[in-house]
C-alpha cells in the first residue's frame, strides 16, 4: 500500500520524514528482526479521540428492551431469586442485555486508530508492523477515549516495494521469530470488546 504523504498530519509528516528514525523494539528484538531479514524503518502510530455521550436507561419495564440495548442483541429477563422479596436491593425480576452502542463505539475508535498506523506504515513502503501495542485511556472527565496503536514498520530487505497493506503482529523479535520457524505468518491484529449490563 502506498500513501501519499500529503493525507498524513504534518506532525506524522516531519517524524517520518527525519533522518532517524524511532523503534518500539527492544535491542533484543531489533536484532532477532535484522536476523529474520525484516529492516525496522520507523515508528508508526494512529490515534483516535472520541466523545461518547451519557446513555440513560430510563425507566426498565419487563420485555422491553432498554435505551442502548439491540434489536437482535442478548436480552435476558429473569425473576428474582429471593422469593418475591421487594426492597431497595431486591426487585421482582432482572435484567441483562447487550450494550452495542459500546460495542460499535469501541470498535469505531479502534478501527480508526488502528487504519491511521497502517497509513503511516504505507508511507514508509513498510511490509509489516511488528510489536503493536494498543491502549485507551480517558483523557477528561467529558467521556472522552483515546484510542492509540503503535508499532514498528519493517521492510522485507531485498523486496520489491509493497503494494498491498502492510500485515500487522502484537508479536516482535524474538517470539515472532519462533512464529516463522513453526512454518506461520502473521496477518492481521484484531480485537473485539463485548459489553453486557447487568440490571439486577
Amino acid at each position: 500500500m502506498t500513501t501519499d504523504s500529503s493525507d498524513l498530519p504534518e506532525a506524522a509528516q516531519r517524524r517520518l520524514g527525519e533522518g532517524a528514525f524511532s523503534s518500539g523494539l527492544s535491542v533484543n528484538d531489533f536484532a532477532a528482526c535484522l536476523e529474520m531479514g525484516l529492516e525496522p524503518v520507523g515508528l508508526v502510530q494512529g490515534f483516535c479521540a472520541m466523545q461518547w455521550g451519557s446513555y440513560g436507561v430510563g425507566l426498565l419495564q419487563r420485555g422491553v428492551t432498554p435505551y442502548g440495548g439491540s434489536a437482535g442483541g442478548y436480552l435476558e429477563n429473569y425473576q428474582c431469586p429471593h422469593g418475591g422479596m421487594m426492597g431497595g436491593e431486591h426487585r421482582f425480576w432482572g435484567q441483562n442485555y447487550q450494550q452495542t452502542w459500546i460495542e460499535n463505539s469501541w470498535n469505531e475508535g479502534f478501527s480508526s486508530a488502528y487504519s491511521r498506523m497502517l497509513e503511516e506504515a504505507g508511507d514508509l513502503h513498510a511490509d509489516g508492523v511488528v510489536g503493536v501495542l494498543d491502549s485507551q485511556s480517558s483523557l477528561s472527565e467529558a467521556g472522552i477515549i483515546e484510542f492509540h496503536l503503535t508499532g514498528t514498520a519493517v521492510r522485507l530487505k531485498g523486496a520489491p516495494v509493497a503494494t498491498t497493506p502492510p500485515w500487522t503482529t502484537y508479536l516482535a523479535g524474538q517470539r515472532l521469530a519462533k512464529l516463522f520457524e513453526a512454518g506461520f505468518a502473521p496477518v492481521s491484529v484484531i480485537a473485539t470488546v463485548s459489553s453486557i449490563r447487568v440490571w439486577a
